[in-house]
């Protein structure tokens, strides 16, 4: 008995340790690679196309205006899918399917759901919010000047993740939108884990930009670090 104890001890506390480990070097990896930046040489344009990115406190959305020459997105996520319809502007976010639609409030947060959007590759899905004014600069909203071409290039990026329905718009999930909030859920490409987060997919548009931000953003401190 006392061998197998102290056998499934030492397990148990290999597996904490290895647990450990990854943990720090994924803290190292992502502080070094955020530190990097990719298109270092970047500089804002003075005028064309203000977004903003916008984090919650983990996740960051890109808030676009709704309207402009260049695209309108109620063409792609239509009025009629939202409780309030639309508005000067749209956060899109991408990320996990499950932990999306199966945490609505932060009470209904799982173990099961975060381990499984970390470690197991997953659906992911869009979430699309019509806010109602400009967002407000603070520590968690910064704003950022594309060019046209620029603000061309991240429309296409974001349609290159959208699934289409038979008239061309986004593919609505039906009955998912947040309480309160003029939100809906909408089909995805693409796959969630580790090293593929909301926070990648988000820089990965803005390093296909030509705009300076981290080699590798898992957090969105990472992204917002080269908006100082």
């Amino acid at each position: 008995m006392k061998k197998i104890l102290f056998k499934s001890t030492k397990i148990l506390l290999w597996a904490l340790g290895s647990l450990l480990g990854l943990g720090v070097l994924f803290v190292v990896f992502a502080t070094l690679l955020t530190l990097i930046p990719a298109n270092s040489t970047y500089k804002e344009a003075d005028e064309g196309v203000t977004i903003f990115l916008a984090s919650n406190g983990l996740h960051v959305d890109f808030i676009l205006p709704t309207q402009t020459p260049e695209k309108d997105w109620t063409t792609y996520f239509s009025p009629k899918d939202f409780q309030t319809g639309p508005k000067p502007y749209v956060a899109i976010g991408r990320g996990d399917r499950g932990f999306y639609l199966e945490t609505p409030t932060w009470g209904d947060l799982k173990v099961s759901n975060v381990l499984n959007a970390l470690f197991l590759p997953s659906e992911t899905i869009l979430h699309i919010t019509y806010l109602r004014g400009k967002p407000i600069e603070n520590d968690q909203v910064k704003s950022l000047i594309l060019t046209k071409d620029q603000y061309k290039n991240l429309i296409s990026y974001i349609e290159e993740t959208m699934v289409w329905n038979n008239e061309g718009q986004a593919k609505l999930i039906p009955g998912y939108g947040y309480p309160g909030v003029n939100d809906q859920f909408y089909e995805a490409k693409g796959t969630y884990h580790l090293f593929m987060t909301c926070n990648d997919w988000v820089n990965d548009g803005l390093k296909r930009i030509g705009v300076k931000t981290a080699t590798w953003a898992p957090l969105d401190k990472c992204l917002l670090y080269h908006r100082e």
